[in-house]
């Protein structure tokens, strides 16, 4: 398991960093230019890359050890009146490097198997891209997932049965939105930006799902993660 997790992160860091460093010139002390190979002593996050690496697996496995003691401690089980409730029920997930939407609904065995796939991108668009996090509003009625590179958020209506159409893509007010959320009244959107270092606040209409001009612009660099406190404030 440890040496399984080694290697997901380690692969995960030097497909980011080599990334981020040729479209964005970021991570450089990470990078050797010529080789572009990774440079696992170099600092990364105030410590060298291999131990950042050594500590994100660890974390990873406490973390599923934690999950999977509690859940036998409690016996927590999926009761049929959870199955019958998620038969219909799609679940939403965005493909990195597909740069797509994917929609997922459980059978009535309880599996859950793929039952649609729609691009996050124009099909004119012709630049590198990396779809980033995927979010549903206060009310779901619409679904939001984010583009790294074409640096926009892709906004999508959900129909009563679930199903996803596309509505349109706004841009981010800024490079590399890797995050964002809703406020719990659903009339603000906030894109955290990680390479323009920035997080924009948005007006966002409840009723028709856009996400319209800025009218907050707060400096934060290389914003990764945003989290509202309890009642969005």
């Amino acid at each position: 398991l440890y040496f399984y997790w080694y290697c997901y992160v380690c692969s995960t860091l030097e497909y980011n960093i080599l990334s981020d460093y040729s479209n964005y010139g970021m991570y450089s002390n990470c990078v050797d230019s010529e080789t572009m190979s990774i440079d696992w002593t170099a600092e990364y996050a105030d410590i060298p890359l291999l131990e950042y690496a050594k500590s994100q697996v660890e974390t990873t496995i406490k973390y599923y050890v934690s999950i999977e003691e509690l859940a036998a401690e409690k016996g927590v089980t999926l009761s049929e009146a959870n199955r019958e409730a998620l038969d219909a029920d799609f679940q939403n997930a965005v493909a990195e490097m597909g740069n797509q939407l994917l929609e997922y609904a459980y059978d009535p065995e309880g599996e859950c198997a793929l039952r649609n796939v729609l691009p996050l991108l124009d099909a004119g668009f012709a630049g590198e891209n990396l779809a980033a996090d995927i979010h549903l509003a206060p009310d779901g009625r619409f679904l939001y997932a984010s583009n790294r590179g074409d640096d926009s958020i892709a906004a999508f209506r959900l129909g009563k049965d679930g199903r996803a159409t596309f509505l349109e893509r706004t841009g981010a007010h800024g490079r590399g939105p890797r995050n964002f959320c809703l406020s719990p009244d659903g009339r603000f959107a906030l894109i955290a930006n990680q390479y323009s270092g920035n997080i924009a606040v948005c007006a966002r209409d409840t009723e028709s799902g856009h996400i319209g001009e800025m009218v907050c612009d707060v400096p934060a660099p290389r914003a990764v993660c945003l989290a509202l406190e309890d009642g969005g404030r």
